[in-house]
């Protein structure tokens, strides 16, 4: 009764090479660094960035140090000029930075997370999170010992050469460090 309908436009793969496509990548291969999965190592990291933050130069081993570094990064961040330490700082108010650190690293390296679902979680922007990770990258091979060789840190601490009293020597060189913060009492 009717004749068989033919299309007008055929689709023929003789000319795929002028046709527009996008591929996108099926594979999940990021470069991990081996001391993700090191808790010990995550840790110093973690408390290097804080340092960091802080603008010191020693990476805090006390849990109370740290919550003062914690406080005094937040501080800085809220001060800064660019938006993405202001959603860091809006970010770490809940739990604090170290907390905000290892979800961040956990997330993405071992659940395998990327950017944009880290920070939907998280309630920041996928470049706060992509920046947070290749700072974590950078400073793991600065790490030496206690302190952080320099790149971030803008200013140099001065440590006496020999202290006469170990035990108050430290505690002069993290007061030092801190800027008239002190640290509590042992």
């Amino acid at each position: 009764m009717f004749p068989p309908v033919r299309p007008v436009f055929v689709t023929s793969y003789e000319d795929s090479r002028f046709m527009q496509s996008y591929r996108r990548k099926t594979h999940n291969f990021r470069s991990i660094p081996d001391w993700a999965f090191d808790d010990d190592e995550v840790r110093r990291v973690i408390a290097a960035h804080v340092a960091i933050l802080a603008r010191v130069s020693f990476i805090p081993n006390d849990i109370q140090i740290l919550r003062l570094l914690n406080r005094r990064a937040i501080k800085l961040l809220k001060k800064s000029q660019s938006f993405e330490w202001h959603q860091l700082a809006r970010a770490a108010q809940r739990k604090g930075l170290p907390a905000y650190f290892a979800a961040v690293l956990y997330k993405s390296y071992r659940l395998g997370w990327d950017s944009v679902q880290c920070a939907q979680d998280l309630g920041v922007s996928p470049a706060v999170i992509r920046q947070t990770l290749n700072v974590s990258k950078n400073i793991h091979p600065r790490l030496e010992g206690t302190r952080i060789r320099r790149g971030y840190t803008r200013r140099k601490v001065l440590v006496p050469a020999v202290p006469a009293d170990p035990q108050n020597a430290n505690q002069e060189r993290i007061s030092e460090d801190l800027h008239g913060v002190q640290p509590p009492a042992a």
